[in-house]
Formats: structure tokens, C-alpha cells, sequence
């Protein structure tokens, strides 16, 4: 356990992640929150919410469809990190104007054409970026630009948590510190922020 982080993240290769999409039994227990299942999110990655809880992350997720607990799962492809910037601005303009004006028609509309023009442009773009870069990172829209490299990742290890074994980066240590730099310093209490406002 990490004292300082407070959810789970599990990230997908794009190809897996589109299947995942797809079979995803929703039931009277869990749910796929997306940018399809909910007209509302606005994130580029998916969220398996727990229909019997209710969070509140910062009043972000006000008109949500779904608002319980919840994973994250994220998509990863080979992305440049300008790319990954720009896409995640959008999403998050879009989320920022949803919250802001939600109940406005024209505002709405807005939110909806930001969002089919970047949905449109993917397939497009994405041969290019692929031959653009080797390193991974989380698909459009996440806003977490930090690379995966495949050499860390692949193939996978397996950890043991909690008594259960896990798939898990090649090599983790590389991984983190890519992602966080010295993720062994114990970081300055002023800068821990929880995901959750209540």
C-alpha cells in the first residue's frame, strides 16, 4: 500500500481495451462509464463504477450518469506527448463547460462538437503517430502524458498483492520512475491531494 495515493489504475493495449469495451457485462452491480454509456463524461478513458456507493470527485462529476466508486482503466498507444497534451485539453474543456453550463442547450452543443470532431480525428491521425513515436502513453484525452516505455513494460511480470497475483510491468522500478521520479522519497504532505472531495 502507498499511503499517499488513494485508487488503482489498470492500463490497457489499445486493441485489448476496445475489447474490453465491448464485453464489459454491465449488471445490476457494476457499470462502464464513457464517453458512450454516459452522454455527460467527458474523459477519454473508461470507468468501471460501482452502482451501490456514490462518491464526489471535487463536484466534477455532478452530472454524471454514474457516480459510485470506481477504476480507472486506461488505453495505451503509441502517442506523441504534444498530441497527448492537446487531446487532453479538449477533454478537459469540454468536461470544464459541462460542469459550468451543463443545463445550457447551446453549451451542450458545443460540449458534443468538441467531442465528435475529436472521436472523428482519431482513426485518422492515429497510423501517423504511431510511426511518429515508440513509447506509450495513455490514449487521447487522460491528460497523462508521461511515457510507458515498451522495454519496461514487456513482457509482463506478475506481483503478488494482497495474496493475489497480478500482472505488472516488466521492469517496475523504470516504470515508476519514468512516470514519478523517486517514488521511494516520501513526498511533501502539502502536495497530496485524494481523488475524492466526499
Amino acid at each position: 500500500f502507498i499511503p499517499w495515493d488513494d485508487d488503482l489504475d489498470i492500463e490497457m493495449l489499445r486493441e485489448d481495451y476496445e475489447k474490453f469495451v465491448k464485453v464489459f457485462p454491465n449488471n445490476e452491480d457494476f457499470a462502464l462509464q464513457t464517453l458512450y454509456t454516459d452522454s455527460n463524461y467527458f474523459k477519454g478513458f473508461a470507468k468501471v463504477r460501482d452502482l451501490h456507493s456514490q462518491i464526489s470527485e471535487f463536484e466534477l462529476d455532478r452530472n454524471y450518469k454514474y457516480r459510485g466508486l470506481f477504476v480507472d482503466v486506461f488505453c495505451l498507444e503509441r502517442l506523441p506527448r504534444v498530441v497527448c497534451r492537446v487531446y487532453g485539453g479538449l477533454y478537459n474543456l469540454c468536461g470544464a463547460l459541462n460542469l459550468k453550463y451543463g443545463s445550457k442547450s447551446l453549451t451542450r452543443a458545443m460540449v458534443k462538437i468538441f467531442q465528435k470532431l475529436i472521436l472523428i480525428s482519431v482513426p485518422i491521425v492515429r497510423p501517423i503517430f504511431r510511426l511518429m513515436t515508440k513509447d506509450l502513453r495513455h490514449s487521447y484525452g487522460s491528460g497523462f502524458p508521461k511515457p510507458r516505455h515498451v522495454e519496461d513494460l514487456f513482457p509482463l511480470s506478475h506481483i503478488s498483492f494482497e495474496g493475489i497475483s497480478f500482472p505488472a510491468p516488466k521492469n517496475i522500478d523504470n516504470y515508476l520512475r519514468v512516470i514519478y521520479g523517486d517514488y521511494m522519497q516520501l513526498p511533501n504532505v502539502d502536495d497530496i491531494h485524494p481523488h475524492v472531495s466526499k
